[in-house]
């Protein structure tokens, strides 16, 4: 279960490659709810706030930093 920015890159590091936000299409996704859904766990992670550990839109920015 991905809870902060840490294990999203460890999991990232695991699969290989990640595509966050989940697709009906069938694209692999670490993070498999959609930014604008509930989450399906209780979790910290929210999109589009801006917070480094917690924003799957700015850990994109980090890991390719």
């Amino acid at each position: 279960m991905i809870q902060n920015y840490e294990d999203f890159t460890e999991a990232l590091l695991h699969a290989g490659f990640s595509m966050a936000g989940g697709s009906a299409d069938g694209i692999y996704a670490i993070i498999n709810w959609i930014w604008n859904e509930p989450p399906p766990y209780p979790t910290p992670i929210a999109w589009h706030t801006g917070d480094q550990a917690t924003d799957p839109w700015q850990w994109r920015m980090r890991v390719l930093n």
